[in-house]
């Protein structure tokens, strides 16, 4: 019942009107080809009649500053005059003009470059005024006037084009919004509020104008943007500078600045050595004095550097501390009050532990300090997030813990919420919820919304390794809460990996960074973006229908409304018939789906895990050293490859090419009696040397996957496109990634020979399954690939695609989001940043 009402208040929101959020027209210009820039007629019937006066407003965001083009076009059918608002680069300037074209420059109104970029909005007016006999160009309420007279008729029917028209091609790095066109007698708004297609509908809903190459902002405030993306050679640090608009990333030797207003990365290489071995990246920026704090609180050698500070204006490093607290606090959340110059960091986790102290550190003082805090107890956590409402205020919420602090006591998710104030030193709960049954944590950085009585913050499962954020946007005042936006992938395997959000106040847009970390030391950084106030995929669907004439409907609005209710009863029941189909499909997929083959007595396992099971059924795979390891794969499979086996200068070779002939023979038998004392307690295989080769003698005794699975591929495609076959197959590859993380060369090398193998076998039946409309079966070739060969772009898309065949979209999404946010991969073929970005271009689909 409660969706029902949902989806009666959703039908009559696009009914009764949909409020003007972040509408918009971003234009495609000169840095595309002509044929792909932007052309906007505002009226492509019988232009509309204005009396005495033509006012045309709207607001103006320059992208490009030093960028030149036409912004529009006016032209009356009365008057051979076109005039033209063209823009142009001049110094520390843009200037922008009104022209009669091929006459005269009417008006001149510079506007200084610093007050410009991408969605930094101009408020520009065009006003041809009949009765003054005057032609006046308004920015941002500054007037410029034309010293000549506007002569003609007491009325306008303005042709309007903005972008390119006809021969004049050059279009400006430009967006608009909010266009209004009125006279005496009628005013005529556009809000933008499209999200597709290639027509303009007034607010009343009637439709007037046609884009051609259309690029609508209101999808930017629902699909996040992957905006830059560095690789690091150590752990990433990653900080927001307000001042300058930008996000300073740093590496080894130089910081990488991302500018927010131009959109593009520089660096700039330090002055002096960074001293300090950074673990998890942790910062934050001293404003007033133009200062990157970078720290470790935790895990460093005894007296060395754990505080430092980047000089922000010359790019020299200070060591400023090297004290540490006594334990990590891994995934605390904290506040900086410039002011005093202290940092406090609440809870985290560490040795077992979680906390739930304010610790300080006085930068003045240098020394950290644990401050006691009175009112409401906020219990032993990590992931913890915190979001500053004033100078001295935060809000506090979520977390990850126990009343005790005690790890081994287990853990609960916390979804509560406090009013921390760092003056009076107090702790005030506003709230708690139940959001999830699953769990979900916070970010560490959250934000107050534009309305300060909401906080956004981006929430994630955190125990899935390949997981995804979603923007909420939470009540202080009772919890109440909407989910808006699309998800972000990211990889939350390690612990040291995290993500945050920040706002910018002079583009609106929202900032979500994610530092993810690999075994190596070794991080990536990503900045996605999302324009503000952002937006529920709720409200991009009301947008989709909102070309319907509203204004028309209201005086008779009961009818509609009753056609509405009429309409959505058998929507529902196709619903939930809809539902049971894919209750269905998830059923029978989940009847494919096969759990790993059961360890045996006697067997050997090379998909996943090196696994060795004796004839107890226990596994000895750890009585394998590495180059014991690497000996007996190196003998079973070129015994397996060529029939005879290896003899002992292979083996030399293969094994131990730096050691002299003597001692590569010494080092050989005692790894090959090791090998044979392993496989004392083994049924079916045998280490024997005949004929001058050693190789492995197998019988029916012995299980080896490895065979199993090449018997099973011996076949036809139109053999392999069978139930049964797939099912015993995917209980093999169920496993993991073929000989996971063997690195040995001549085995890699026997490695890539199956992978190319396979992948000529599987591709074909994965792209026969998909036409003949067998997606489940897709879907499991689609597993079977990326378990042969992981991140196959091929295989994922097909897998994704039938998912969204078979109507599964939480299972496309997913996925998409796996493959799409893998660390590994530097480019996965030019995939959008977002899953919804992926359904609606054409491009990326497979036909």
């Amino acid at each position: 019942m409660l969706k029902h009402k949902i989806l009666i208040f959703l039908a009559l929101t696009v009914l009764f009107g949909i409020k003007n959020y972040a509408q918009g027209l971003l234009f495609h210009a000169n840095d595309e080809l002509i044929s792909k820039r932007t052309a906007y007629t505002v009226f492509t019937e019988k232009p509309p009649r204005f009396d005495d006066s033509l006012k045309i407003s709207f607001d103006l965001s320059v992208l490009d500053v030093n960028s030149f083009g036409y912004i529009c076009y006016i032209q009356e059918p009365h008057s051979n005059d076109l005039y033209s608002l063209t823009l142009s680069n001049e110094g520390a300037n843009v200037l922008f003009k009104l022209n009669i074209v091929g006459k005269q420059s009417l008006i001149q109104a510079p506007v200084n470059k610093n007050n410009l970029g991408f969605r930094r909005w101009q408020r520009l007016s065009l006003l041809f005024d009949s009765r003054a006999k005057r032609i006046s160009l308004v920015v941002n309420r500054q007037a410029y006037h034309s010293k000549e007279l506007l002569g003609g008729s007491s009325f306008f029917s303005p042709s309007i084009i903005f972008g390119k028209h006809d021969s004049y091609v050059d279009v400006p790095k430009i967006a608009i919004r909010d266009l209004k066109i009125e006279g005496s007698n009628k005013k005529i708004a556009f809000h933008f509020d499209e999200n597709v297609g290639n027509v303009v509908h007034a607010t009343d809903g009637k439709q007037y104008g046609y884009i051609e190459n259309p690029d609508w902002l209101i999808n930017d405030s629902y699909a996040w943007k992957l905006q830059c993306k560095k690789y690091l050679s150590k752990p990433a640090v990653v900080s927001f500078n307000v001042q300058d608009q930008s996000f300073i990333i740093l590496d080894a030797d130089s910081a990488f600045i991302f500018s927010l207003n131009q959109k593009n990365t520089s660096s700039v290489r330090y002055k002096d050595t960074w001293a300090l071995e950074t673990r998890l990246g942790n910062s934050f920026i001293d404003s007033q004095n133009h200062k990157l704090y970078v720290y470790e609180v935790n895990n460093l050698p005894v007296n060395s550097n754990s505080i430092s500070a980047l000089d922000l204006q010359t790019y020299q490093w200070q060591k400023i501390s090297s004290r540490q607290l006594p334990q990590q606090h891994h995934h605390h959340s904290s506040f900086f009050d410039p002011s005093l110059k202290e940092f406090t960091l609440f809870g985290g986790f560490g040795n077992q532990r979680y906390f739930n102290s304010f610790e300080t550190y006085d930068i003045r003082k240098d020394e950290w300090v644990t401050r006691k805090f009175s009112g409401d107890i906020i219990h032993p956590r990590f992931y913890s997030g915190q979001a500053q409402i004033n100078s001295h205020q935060t809000i506090l919420f979520g977390g990850i813990g126990n009343q005790s602090g005690d790890q081994t006591l287990g853990r609960n998710y916390s979804y509560d919420c406090y009013l921390v104030d760092y003056s009076r030193k107090t702790v005030k709960k506003l709230w708690e919820i139940p959001l999830s049954k699953t769990g979900l944590v916070t970010v560490r950085n959250m934000i107050q919304a534009e309305n300060p009585d909401y906080f956004y913050t981006l929430c994630y499962p955190e125990y899935i390794p390949n997981t995804y954020l979603r923007l909420y946007k939470f009540s202080i005042k009772d919890g109440k809460y909407e989910i808006l936006g699309d998800s972000i992938p990211f990889i939350s395997e390690r612990i040291e990996s995290n993500a945050n959000l920040y706002y910018n106040e002079q583009t609106h847009e929202l900032f979500c960074t994610t530092q993810v970390f690999a075994p190596n030391g070794s991080s990536v950084v990503k900045i996605y973006s999302i324009a503000s106030p952002p937006v529920a995929k709720e409200y991009i669907s009301a947008a989709n229908a909102h070309g319907l004439e509203m204004k028309k409907w209201i005086p008779w609005v009961l009818v509609p409304i009753v056609l509405l209710l009429i309409i959505l009863f058998p929507t529902f029941r196709m619903k939930r018939k809809a539902d049971k189909r894919k209750k269905q499909v998830m059923e029978k997929l989940k009847g494919l789906e096969q759990a790993p083959t059961l360890p045996m007595p006697n067997s050997l396992y090379v998909f996943g895990d090196f696994k060795v099971m004796d004839s107890h059924n226990r596994d000895i795979a750890h009585l394998f050293s590495p180059k014991v390891k690497q000996l007996f794969l190196y003998i079973l499979f070129i015994g397996i490859e060529n029939g005879e086996g290896v003899d002992s200068q292979e083996i030399h070779t293969a094994i131990w090419p730096d050691k002299t002939p003597e001692n590569a023979k010494n080092l050989k038998g005692v790894a090959l009696n090791q090998i044979r004392k392993i496989l004392a307690d083994m049924l079916g295989i045998q280490l024997v040397y005949k004929n001058g080769y050693f190789k492995f003698d197998l019988d029916d005794q012995f299980y080896f996957d490895y065979l199993d699975f090449m018997r099973l591929t011996n076949k036809s495609t139109a053999e392999l496109i069978d139930e049964q076959t797939i099912q015993q197959i995917a209980s093999i590859t169920a496993r993991g990634i073929f000989l996971k993380s063997v690195d040995f060369p001549p085995i890699v090398r026997i490695k890539l020979l199956l992978e190319n193998k396979m992948r000529n076998i599987f591709m074909p039946a994965l792209i026969q399954s998909y036409r003949e409309h067998k997606y489940m079966l897709a879907i499991h070739l689609s597993k079977i690939l990326n378990q042969i060969e992981e991140n196959d772009e091929e295989a994922f898309r097909y897998e994704v695609e039938s998912y969204l065949k078979l109507g599964i979209m939480d299972a496309a999404r997913k996925r998409y989001n796996e493959f799409a946010g893998n660390p590994s991969l530097e480019r996965p073929g030019n995939l959008p940043a977002s899953f919804i970005e992926y359904v609606d271009n054409k491009t990326f689909r497979i036909k």
